[in-house]
C-alpha cells in the first residue's frame, strides 16, 4: 500500500501529507493498529515504541507490537491505545489542514503527468486485507479490447478450447450472448434450414449435411475470469475476535492436566466459533485483539459466586473485585462467561493491564498441577537442554517472573545445561517448572542436545562459588527466607551430597567444591534453630512485613492441601506460623496435621 506511513528506525511514524493522516486515523480508532512501511527489519511479536507524528501538535507516543509482516509492509497493534490517545487523534484529524488542490489541467481527469489520483480503490483495499491475512492478492483483470471475431467454422468441426486459467485461482467461463453484425438485406433461408425452437441460436440443421449457414453470427471466444477467495473471518484475527460478541454467554473450560496446558492454542489462536468451550487465557487474548472501547466480562462459578470486570480498548482491565481474586476465579477449571459491549468506560477501584492478567491466569493454572504431573508431561525432554530464543528473552519481563526466576532463566536457559540440572538450581522445582512451561507454551524455548558434561562442570562450580560468596544464609542453601523449618536441614544434606568430601563436584575441582560446602556449613550453623532463623530474619529483612509474608505462605499451604499434598501443606503452614504465630495460623496448622495423621 503506497499510502502507508513510513516507520523509521528510531520509532518515528511519518505520513506523506495531512490528508494521509486523516485517511489512517480512522483505522487506528477502529482497529487499534496501523499498517506501516518499516525502514528497518522487524520480527513478529516484537515490542517497540512508536512516535506518531501529528500534523499540528507534535508527537503521540504509543507502545506497539508487531502482529504480522508481509513483504515491505508490517501490521502493528497498539498495546496501550486508550481514550486519551483516541481523543487526541480524533482532534488532530479534524484540525489537520486540507491538501492543496491539484494544479489546473487541460482536461477534467488529466494532468501533465497522467490521471489525477483518487482515493484508494476497493481492489487496493482487498489487496491489503488479503496480504494481512496471508492470502495471495487477487489478480487484476486487464481492460483489453475484444479480440477479432474468429473465422466461421463448419458445423461438426472441433471448437477451440478456452485458454487454461493461471495457477492460484478458480476459472469461471462466462459465455456472452452472440451478437449479429449490422444486418444487410438478404434473402430468407430455405424452409429446410429454419431452426426449431429447441435448436440453440446460431446453430442450424441443414438437410444436406454440415454446410455453413450464411446467417451464423460471429461470436467472441469465452473469456476465463479468475476469482480468488476473499479473506475469511476465521483467518483475519480481528474478524475472528469480533464473533466473541455475537454469543454473549458461553462456558469456559481450563486445562485440567499439564498436557492440556501445553496444548493451549495461544500462538495460533483459533476463531471464536471454532472453540465452543475456550480456556480463559484464550478469551482474554480475543478481547485484546478486539480493541473494543469497553466490554463487560461477567464470571459465574456455580450459583452463588459471581464477579464483573471490564476490558477497556483491549489493553486495560477494571473491576471492583481485587485482581488477585479475579486471577483465582479465571483460573478455575470451568464456569460461565457473559460478554457484552458497554456504552461508556466504567470507573473501578482496581485495574491492571490485560496482558499481565493473562500471564497471571496462566501461572495460576500451573499451581493446580503436582510436581509429578509436571515432570511426567515433560519426560521426553529430560535428556535435552532448554535454550531461550530471541522471543523467549523478550518474554522474561512480560511474564511477571520473580527475581530468582529471572536469574535462573538468564543463567541456566542458554542450552548448556540439561533439564534435570536446570530443575535442581535452588529456587525450587515448582518455580522452575513454571518458567519452563510458560516459555514452552508461548514459543520462547528451543531444545538442543547438551554439550559434554565434563566441559561445563568446572564452569558451573566457579559460577556457583561466586554466587554463594555474596548470598545471604538462606540463598546459600538454595532457600527463600520464608522456607519451612525442616527445609534447612534437607538443604544442607543436599549440599553435603553434592559438594562435600567424596562428591562428584569435589572430584572435578576440590577447591571450588570446598568453598561452596564451607559456605553451606556457615549458613546452616546460623539457621538450624528457630531462634537463629528469627534473629537472622530480623537483622536481614527488617523492612519486610512478616505478617503479610505469612499470609502468602498460608495460601500456598491451602493450595497444596487442595491438591492432596498434605506433607507439603504441613511444611508450608509451619513456615507461616514461624513467620507470624497468629492464633488463626496456629489453628490451621493443628487442623492440617490432624488431617495428615488421619489420612
Amino acid at each position: 500500500m503506497e499510502d502507508a506511513p513510513l516507520l523509521k528506525a528510531d520509532g518515528a511514524l511519518v505520513y506523506s501529507s495531512p490528508e494521509s493522516f486523516r485517511r489512517h486515523y480512522a483505522l487506528y480508532l477502529a482497529k487499534g493498529g496501523a499498517l506501516v512501511r518499516p525502514e528497518a527489519p522487524l520480527r513478529p511479536l516484537e515490542s517497540l515504541q512508536i512516535r506518531l507524528a501529528l500534523p499540528s501538535s507534535g508527537e503521540l507516543t504509543l507502545e506497539a507490537e508487531v502482529a504480522n509482516i508481509a513483504g515491505a509492509l508490517c501490521l502493528l497493534h497498539f498495546t496501550d491505545f486508550g481514550e486519551d490517545a483516541a481523543s487526541r487523534l480524533r482532534r488532530e484529524a479534524e484540525e489537520a489542514p486540507p491538501e492543496p488542490p491539484p494544479p489546473p489541467v487541460a482536461e477534467a481527469n488529466q494532468t501533465p503527468e497522467g490521471p489525477v489520483p483518487g482515493p484508494p480503490s476497493d481492489e487496493l483495499l482487498r489487496e491489503v486485507a488479503a496480504m494481512v491475512a496471508g492470502i495471495a492478492p487477487e489478480e487484476p483483470l486487464l481492460d483489453l479490447p475484444p479480440p477479432p471475431p474468429p473465422p466461421l467454422t463448419p458445423m461438426g468441426a472441433e471448437a477451440r478450447a478456452p485458454p487454461a486459467p493461471p495457477a492460484g485461482g478458480r476459472a469461471f467461463v462466462v459465455l456472452e450472448s452472440p451478437r449479429s453484425p449490422s444486418p444487410s438485406p438478404s434473402p430468407p433461408p430455405p424452409s429446410s434450414q429454419v431452426p426449431s425452437f429447441g435448436t440453440p441460436v446460431g446453430a442450424f440443421m441443414p438437410a444436406g449435411g454440415p454446410t455453413p449457414s450464411p446467417f451464423r453470427p460471429p461470436t467472441r471466444p469465452p473469456v476465463p475470469i479468475i476469482l480468488t477467495p476473499e479473506p475469511s473471518a476465521a483467518v483475519h484475527a480481528l474478524g475472528a475476535s469480533a464473533a466473541l460478541l455475537f454469543k454473549t454467554e458461553r462456558t469456559f473450560k481450563n486445562p485440567a492436566t499439564p498436557q492440556e496446558f501445553l496444548a493451549l492454542p495461544l500462538l495460533r489462536p483459533p476463531a471464536v466459533d471454532q472453540a465452543p468451550e475456550p480456556a480463559t487465557p484464550l478469551v482474554l487474548h480475543w478481547l485484546g485483539v478486539l480493541k473494543s472501547p469497553a466490554v463487560s466480562l461477567r464470571i459465574r462459578l456455580g450459583r452463588s459466586r459471581e464477579a464483573l470486570l471490564y476490558v477497556i480498548w483491549g489493553t486495560e482491565l477494571r473491576s471492583s473485585t481485587p485482581m488477585d481474586a479475579l486471577v483465582r476465579w479465571l483460573g478455575e477449571l470451568s464456569g460461565q462467561l457473559e460478554i457484552q459491549p458497554v456504552a461508556e468506560s466504567p470507573k473501578a477501584p482496581f485495574s491492571a493491564s490485560l496482558a499481565s492478567m493473562r500471564f497471571s491466569v496462566l501461572r495460576e493454572l500451573l499451581k493446580r498441577y503436582s510436581e509429578a504431573d509436571l515432570g511426567a508431561a515433560m519426560s521426553a525432554r529430560m535428556g535435552m537442554s532448554p535454550r531461550l530464543n530471541a522471543h523467549g528473552v523478550g518474554l522474561l519481563r512480560a511474564l511477571g517472573l520473580s527475581e530468582p526466576q529471572m536469574r535462573m532463566s538468564q543463567r541456566l536457559l542458554g542450552g548448556q545445561h540439561p533439564l534435570d540440572v536446570v530443575l535442581n538450581n535452588g529456587i525450587g522445582v515448582r518455580s522452575t517448572w513454571q518458567v519452563i512451561y510458560l516459555q514452552q507454551l508461548l514459543g520462547g524455548l528451543t531444545w538442543v542436545d547438551p554439550p559434554p558434561r565434563e566441559n561445563v562442570v568446572v564452569e558451573e562450580l566457579r559460577l556457583h562459588s561466586e554466587r554463594v560468596r555474596t548470598a545471604d544464609h538462606f540463598e546459600a542453601l538454595g532457600l527463600h527466607y520464608t522456607s519451612p523449618p525442616r527445609a534447612v536441614d534437607r538443604a544442607f544434606e543436599r549440599m553435603q551430597r553434592e559438594y562435600g568430601p567424596g562428591s562428584r563436584a569435589a572430584a572435578q575441582s576440590a577447591r571450588l567444591a570446598g568453598e561452596i560446602f564451607q559456605r553451606a556449613q556457615q549458613a546452616h550453623a546460623a539457621l538450624k534453630t528457630a531462634a537463629g532463623r528469627k534473629q537472622y530474619r530480623k537483622e536481614k529483612y527488617s523492612n519486610v512485613r512478616m505478617d503479610y509474608a505469612a499470609q502468602i505462605v498460608a495460601s500456598q499451604s491451602q493450595l497444596a492441601e487442595m491438591r492432596g499434598e498434605l506433607e507439603l501443606a504441613v511444611d508450608l503452614m509451619e513456615a507461616a506460623v514461624e513467620l507470624h504465630p497468629s492464633a488463626d495460623l496456629v489453628a490451621n496448622l493443628s487442623r492440617v496435621r490432624t488431617k495428615k495423621a488421619g489420612g
